[in-house]
C-alpha cells in the first residue's frame, strides 16, 4: 500500500512539471502522469524518497564546465561510452578510479534512457557517492545515436543522442540536477536549441541559461 500511495503521489507531482511530448505527437495529462510514475519508481529504488521534496539552492549551472562539454562523441555503445566519458572526470581528478564500473552497474539495473521528443537522452550517475571528489555535470552529444535502455522498463532500446553524465555528491543534490534537467527534456523548444548547438561554447551558454535558477 506505501509503495502504491507514493508513486501515486510523486506521479501527481511531476506530472504538471515533466509532461513531454512523445514522438507520436500526442501530448497532455496521461503522458506526464505516466512520465511521472516512471520518475516515482526511479526515486524509490534510489531511495531518495522523501514525504517532501523541497528544490534546495544548489546551482546546477555551477557544475557546468565548457571544458566537459563534448560534441560529436563517438562510441561502438553505452558501455565503451561510459568509460570514455568517466575518463575524462577521472583525469581531471574530479572522481576517483572505478567510477565508470560504478556508473556501468547502476545503468545495468536502473537503465536511464528517455525517449524524449527532438532528441533521445540519458542521466546515467552511480548510486554510491564515494567515487565522486568534485562535482561536475558533463554533457556528450553524440554523432551517431547510441542504444540504453529505457528508464523504468529495462527492455526497450532508447537510440540517445545526447548524454548528461552525472558525477555529484548526496542524493539531496541529485535529486535537485534530475528534477532541472528533466523539466529542461520536457521543452520542445529548449531541445530543438541544444539540437542547433554549432559547438560546446554554443551549447554550453544554452544550457547555463535554462537550468539557471
Amino acid at each position: 500500500m506505501f509503495f502504491c500511495s507514493m508513486i501515486f503521489h510523486i506521479s501527481v507531482l511531476f506530472s504538471p512539471v515533466y509532461l513531454v511530448k512523445w514522438p507520436n505527437g500526442r501530448k497532455g495529462c496521461l503522458e506526464g502522469t505516466l512520465f511521472g510514475m516512471v520518475f516515482a519508481i526511479y526515486l524509490y529504488r534510489n531511495k531518495i524518497y522523501k514525504k517532501e521534496i523541497i528544490m534546495n539552492k544548489f546551482k546546477i549551472e555551477d557544475l557546468l564546465d565548457e571544458d566537459l562539454i563534448f560534441m560529436n562523441v563517438r562510441a561502438a555503445d553505452s558501455e565503451s561510452l561510459l568509460h570514455t566519458l568517466s575518463e575524462e572526470l577521472q583525469t581531471r581528478g574530479y572522481v576517483k578510479p572505478g567510477y565508470a564500473d560504478a556508473v556501468i552497474r547502476r545503468e545495468r539495473i536502473y537503465p536511464t534512457g528517455l525517449p524524449t521528443n527532438i532528441m533521445k537522452v540519458a542521466v546515467p550517475h552511480a548510486i554510491e557517492r564515494d567515487y565522486v571528489l568534485d562535482p561536475h555535470v558533463l554533457v556528450a552529444v553524440l554523432d551517431e545515436p547510441v542504444a540504453f535502455k529505457e528508464m523504468g522498463d529495462g527492455i526497450r532500446d532508447v537510440m540517445v543522442n545526447i548524454v548528461f553524465l552525472l558525477a555529484v555528491c548526496g542524493s539531496n543534490d541529485q535529486l535537485t540536477i534530475l528534477q532541472k534537467i528533466v523539466g529542461m527534456f520536457s521543452d520542445a523548444a529548449v531541445m530543438a536549441d541544444i539540437k542547433r548547438a554549432a559547438d560546446r561554447t554554443a551549447l554550453h551558454q544554452i544550457l547555463k541559461k535554462h537550468l539557471s535558477d
